[in-house]
C-alpha cells in the first residue's frame, strides 16, 4: 500500500510538472485569466528569448492596443522578429505595416518582399490568399524595378533563411 501512495504521488508531482512545462501556454493561460501585465511579462520574457509565437502575440496586443497603449513601432518590432523566423501571419503583418507606414517608414519594396515570403510560407501555399491578394493590390502602385527589387531582396532572404536551418 505504501508502494502504490508512493507511486501515485510520483505521478501527480510528475503530471503537476508536465503541466507548466510550458511557459507559452502558461503565458496564455493567464492572459485568458485577465492577468494582463502578468502575462505580458511572460510574453515578453519568451519573445526576447526568440520564441516566435510570443513575438506575433505581443506584435499583435501592441498593434490592436488590447490591454497597452496601441504602439505601432513596438508592433512592428515584434512582427518582424517573428517574420525573420518564417512565421507566415507575422510577415504578412509587417507586410502591411511597411505598406502602410505603421510603426515602420513607408516602403513598398519591403512591403512587397514581406508579402511574397508570407505567400511562400503559408502552410497551404493558396494563390488566392490575402497575403497574394494585397501584393497584386500593391504591385499597381510600384514600378518594375521595385518589382524587380522585392523579388530579388525575397530570394536572398530565403536562402538566407535555409542555409540557418540547415
Amino acid at each position: 500500500m505504501i508502494y502504490a501512495r508512493t507511486l501515485l504521488c510520483v505521478f501527480v508531482l510528475i503530471s503537476a510538472a508536465s503541466a507548466h512545462a510550458d511557459p507559452w501556454q502558461d503565458a496564455v493561460d493567464i492572459y485568458s485569466k485577465g492577468d494582463y501585465p502578468q502575462a505580458i511579462a511572460l510574453f515578453e520574457q519568451l519573445a526576447e528569448e526568440g520564441n516566435a509565437k510570443a513575438q506575433f502575440r505581443l506584435g499583435a496586443i501592441y498593434y490592436k492596443g488590447e490591454v497597452v497603449p496601441k504602439d505601432n513601432s513596438r508592433a512592428a518590432r515584434w512582427f518582424e522578429m517573428a517574420a525573420e523566423q518564417g512565421v507566415a501571419d507575422a510577415q504578412l503583418s509587417i507586410a502591411i505595416m511597411y505598406a502602410n507606414g505603421y510603426g515602420v517608414p513607408l516602403d513598398n519594396v519591403y512591403a512587397y518582399m514581406w508579402y511574397n515570403l508570407a505567400v511562400a510560407f503559408e502552410e497551404q501555399n493558396d494563390s488566392t490568399s490575402f497575403a497574394s491578394y494585397l501584393r497584386k493590390e500593391l504591385a499597381r502602385e510600384m514600378t518594375p524595378s521595385q518589382i524587380a527589387e522585392a523579388q530579388k531582396l525575397s530570394r536572398e532572404w530565403l536562402e538566407k533563411f535555409h542555409e540557418q536551418k540547415e
